[in-house]
């Protein structure tokens, strides 16, 4: 659900926008990468912005995302990927691939996409960590002009450094996640697993989602029997 009061979507109707929280929740292999890195492409993609489209009665359009409405301008991503980023980079160059074969930089298409991956990647639990995140989204901001417009983390478990099960470790997380949207006028997307029983609930602490503006949970599509 979209928590309500929030006069700006990212996704019209299903994901709240600059300066929120939405989390996605899968068991592993539910496609959460997949979906983000799609996203984050979607967003970045600077000729799905329509000014005046006549299509649209002369307003402004910014494309959609499956089938979705996407409300924002493109627009810079910084995509922290403890998990995925390989899948991520692959992903990229066939987009750039697509559009630009002769330039992966692709940048007549594209708003910047930064990777965080492995030893870069912060814990949000932890002060020192959390400074050094915002004085780089600084930095991005000044050599970009803006700071980006989409922060995806994945996975929350791989960005905290405390146990995920300690509401004290996980409040710790999505009060610096909460903050940096808040500072950035960004949207923040977390991803989590739920628990071995697959059950529609994130994995951990009942924090998790405490603090979160919107939830989405994905589950692996199911093969028909013959």
């Amino acid at each position: 659900f979209v928590a309500p009061g929030r006069k700006h979507h990212f996704l019209e109707h299903y994901m709240p926008g600059p300066g929120t929280i939405t989390a996605i929740i899968s068991p592993p292999g539910g496609g959460k990468t997949t979906l983000l890195a799609n996203l984050a492409f979607t967003y970045a993609f600077k000729l799905r912005y329509k000014p005046h489209d006549p299509k649209n009665n002369g307003e402004t359009t910014f494309g959609d995302f499956l089938g979705i409405r996407m409300t924002q301008p493109p627009g810079p991503v910084l995509f922290i990927a403890r998990e995925g980023h390989r899948q991520l980079q692959l992903l990229g160059a066939h987009q750039n691939e697509l559009l630009a074969p002769a330039s992966l930089a692709s940048k007549k298409y594209y708003h910047p996409i930064t990777i965080l991956a492995e030893h870069m990647a912060p814990k949000l639990d932890k002060a020192d960590d959390v400074r050094d995140l915002h004085t780089l989204l600084d930095a991005f901001a000044e050599v970009h002009g803006r700071a980006p417009g989409l922060i995806i983390m994945d996975t929350a478990r791989k960005l905290l450094a405390g146990d995920e099960n300690s509401s004290s470790d996980v409040t710790a997380f999505m009060q610096a996640a909460s903050g940096i949207a808040t500072k950035y006028a960004c949207a923040v997307l977390v991803a989590h697993h739920t628990p071995k029983s697959e059950s529609p609930t994130a994995r951990g602490s009942g924090a998790w989602l405490a603090d979160c503006d919107c939830e989405w949970f994905l589950s692996p599509a199911t093969k028909k029997k013959k």
